[in-house]
């Protein structure tokens, strides 16, 4: 049975999910070449493949449907996922593409009711019935809530100065690097272990010891 292999284009990190256009196809033939399974978030700014996706998912029925609750410290998450056969005429750079997925998003968040927009499209290299979807989409929740939406929003990765390719990645393993060992030492709140350092480098780098 193959490895359910992924990979994450924006940091260079064996994560799940790619959400980057940048090295996609590439990406995806060398997972497909060793083995290896994918699972892809389809942003809006891959304009072609996510109005095939909202066309098939709208005009299809899905061949599975199934639900995922969590809870952490101050919110429930409720997951309706949809999985579909892809498109028929998909571009051929999308190698091995066996089914589409998609997700509605909805809970509680502190006190409040909240549901998402819009919902968010996956590709991946998985037959439709496989058992290894849910698996997947959880573990990319959990690395979407713990890693990427600390950096977008806690260090403000999507506002970042940097424009030079090299630079915005150095930058952004540096900051993985930051969160990882901060939580090593204890640290499940950034923003808390922010507030703690306080801009002491000598403090941060006692850490490394």
């Amino acid at each position: 049975m193959a490895n359910f292999t992924n990979y994450d284009s924006r940091h260079h990190e064996r994560l799940l999910g790619i959400s980057k256009f940048r090295s996609i196809c590439r990406t995806t033939s060398s997972i497909v070449d060793g083995g290896n399974d994918y699972l892809i978030v389809v942003k809006k700014n891959q304009k072609i493949l996510h109005r095939q996706i909202e066309f098939q998912t709208f005009n299809t029925t899905s061949i599975r449907c199934f639900q995922q609750t969590e809870k952490t410290r101050n919110r429930t998450i409720c997951r309706v996922i949809e999985v579909f056969a892809p498109p028929l005429n998909l571009a051929p750079h999308w190698v091995g593409v066996k089914s589409v997925i998609k997700i509605f998003r909805s809970g509680i968040r502190g006190n409040h009711d909240y549901q998402s927009d819009s919902p968010t499209y996956y590709i991946s290299s998985l037959p439709p019935t496989s058992c290894l979807i849910p698996q997947g989409i959880r573990r990319h929740w959990c690395i979407e809530n713990r890693l990427h939406w600390v950096k977008d929003v806690v260090t403000q990765e999507d506002t970042s100065p940097q424009l030079h390719p090299i630079a915005s990645t150095n930058i952004s393993l540096f900051k993985s690097w930051v969160i990882n060992l901060l939580r090593v030492h204890g640290f499940d709140s950034l923003t808390e272990a922010l507030d703690y350092m306080s801009n002491n480098l000598s403090l941060l780098l006692s850490f490394c010891h």
